[in-house]
Formats: structure tokens, sequence, C-alpha cells
């Protein structure tokens, strides 16, 4: 009579068969990559892991690139929904909204930093996953309600979301990168987007000559 299969293995396969395996193999890839950089994530050790055979995983992924640009979605959608919620508690002016925007991209680098790096590296796995960090349309869009509220100094909202973007990047590719200390760095930007934004906001109307 053959052996009857473990329970553990009949859970394995149950999970398999219910779908699950794309979701835990990008899971199990975000687990790889935070303990060892782009370098450590491969579809075989995500395999291992999750306790699949090393084949099961190429149904979803049939290549390494294919679990990254996976993997990089799931990193954008998990900014985009950190970011949406710093900015509904940051209240309904614009301006601190935007504030709030820039500080958690900064925020989010400081506290995953390989993540940030797998985003942001010269050949990202899914160019439309690292426009979920930037967020250009709605920042541009933010802008120029604020310019509108009389909140900022009036120009071309691209312009100014530029310049916004890439200090946010300076500062959190500094973090990352080790040029400025981890300890500290959370204040540290949030005193130098303060003196941003003072920059660009509009200053009280002068009385004509």
């Amino acid at each position: 009579m053959p052996a009857r299969s473990s329970p553990r293995r009949r859970a394995k396969r149950k999970t398999y068969h219910h779908g699950a395996l794309r979701e835990t193999l990008v899971t199990t890839a975000l687990e790889l990559l935070d303990a060892g950089g782009r370098d450590a994530v491969n579809v075989r050790e995500a395999a291992r892991r999750a306790g699949v055979s090393p084949g099961a995983p190429f149904r979803h992924f049939p290549d390494r690139e294919a679990l990254l640009a996976a993997l990089t979605r799931a990193i954008g959608e998990e900014f985009s929904a950190f970011s949406q919620q710093a900015i509904d508690g940051a209240g309904a002016s614009p301006l601190d909204q935007f504030r709030a925007m820039g500080l958690a991209y900064i925020r989010y680098a400081i506290a995953h930093p390989r993540r940030f790096s797998l985003l942001h590296a010269e050949t990202c796995s899914d160019p439309d996953a690292l426009a979920l960090f930037t967020r250009e349309s709605e920042t541009v869009a933010l802008i120029a309600r604020a310019q509108r509220a009389g909140l900022l100094r009036p120009g071309p909202p691209d312009a100014v979301h530029l310049a916004a973007q890439a200090l946010t990047y300076g500062l959190a590719r500094m973090i990352v990168d080790g040029h400025l200390p981890r300890e500290g760095a959370e204040a540290l930007a949030e005193s130098v987007l303060d003196v941003f934004g003072r920059g660009i906001a509009a200053g009280p109307k002068r009385a004509p000559l």
C-alpha cells in the first residue's frame, strides 16, 4: 500500500491549487531582497523557501526578470499606500499634503533601503512601478491647487515638481548610500523640506508704492 502523503505536503499542494503561490513567491522574494539585496532574489530560492518544487514557480514567473518585475510592482503599490496614508493625515492644506508626500518618500527609503534601491536601479524591471513612487500627475495637480490657493509662488507646476523630486530623491539616495547618517536622518529631512517649502511659498503681498 503506498504511503500517505504527510499533512504538511497536502497543505502545500492545497495552497498552490488555491492560487496563492504567486503571492507567496512575491512575499518570499521581498524577504530575500530585504536580507541580501537584488542579487539575492532568484526564482529557485524563492521556491525553496516557499516549500514548492523548483519548477512550480515558472508557471507564474518564466525567469528571474519576471519575478523582479512583480516584486517592483508590489513595492510600488506598497509605497503608494504608505504615501497616501501620510497625505490623508496631513490635513486639508495642499501645501501640507505636498510636504507629507515628500517626507513619506524619504521615510520609506530610510525604512526600506533595498526596496528603494531596487525601484531606482538603472534598469528597473517595471517602469510603471517607479511611476507609483513619483506620483507625478498627482503631485503636479497638488502643486497647481496650492498655487491657485495662493500658497505657492506662481510658475510651471512641472518645474516645481521636478525641483521637489530632485531634492527628495537626492536626500533619500544620500541616506541610503551612507553619505548621511541614518541617525537623525528623518529630522534632517524635515528641516530640509521646510527650507525648500519656505523658498517656494508665496510671500506676503506688498502694498503698491
